[in-house]
């Protein structure tokens, strides 16, 4: 029987705020030196615990996203921003900042009969960087990038011989974004892994944990 786990990366495998923080250097590069001094303050707010100032923000990228759209940034300017950080000399500013979850990847690393793939919005450049640097190479068999999650979300599945109704022994996905990560693995009946940051739990997961090293047993078993 093949089974098919969808694994994320910002959040996921890939854990840190550097990227997040090089995304809002550039979206916050659109204001108005007042403006961007207010973004940024109350962008160090919300990562501090403040998230009453942003009730909407799943995260820092969401925080980010808010702040720059509130005060006039464009949704092409906001994705300009976070692709730019996806270019290697960006990649270099923010590698050494972030790390995966160690007992994760070696667990995923010692699967036996499941095919693991990545599925990112960062574009195809720099990912082998950012793949060899996380130590992912044997814990993964395909990376897909480019992927426009949630919209493309659908058409990655079908690509990869997923039918519409599945068991939730064949497929399985874990990510931090109910939305884009899960949501359509949910629909077509596999198995779902939430990391719920900063307590944010929304959706119908399958499994939630608070850190993805807090899976790896319901990983395990699911692929058992």
């Amino acid at each position: 029987m093949r089974r098919l786990l969808v694994l994320d990366l910002d959040g996921t495998l890939c854990l840190g705020d550097a990227p997040m923080r090089r995304v809002a250097h550039h979206a916050f590069a659109h204001l108005s030196e007042p403006d961007r001094r207010g973004a940024e303050a109350a962008l160090e707010r919300f990562m501090a615990g403040e998230h009453q100032l942003l009730p909407t923000a799943r995260d820092g990228y969401d925080a980010v996203a808010i702040l720059a759209m509130d005060a006039g940034v464009g949704a092409d300017e906001l994705h300009e921003a976070f692709m730019t950080t996806r270019t290697p000399r960006e990649i270099d500013l923010w590698l050494q900042h972030v790390e995966a979850p160690r007992a994760l990847v070696t667990a995923l690393t010692e699967l036996s009969g499941v095919e693991r793939v990545l599925v990112t919005n960062s574009p195809q450049h720099g990912i082998e960087r950012v793949v060899e640097h996380l130590g992912l190479a044997r814990a993964l068999d395909e990376v897909i990038t480019s992927a426009r999650k949630p919209n493309g979300m659908p058409a990655i599945l079908d690509r990869l011989g997923v039918p519409a109704t599945t068991a939730r022994r064949e497929l399985a996905a874990m990510g931090d974004r109910w939305v884009n990560d899960l949501v359509e693995v949910h629909e077509r009946g596999g198995t779902t892994f939430h990391i719920a940051h900063d307590g944010w739990a929304d959706g119908t997961p399958t499994h939630r944990a608070a850190h993805p090293d807090e899976l790896v047993a319901a990983v395990v078993d699911w692929a058992s």
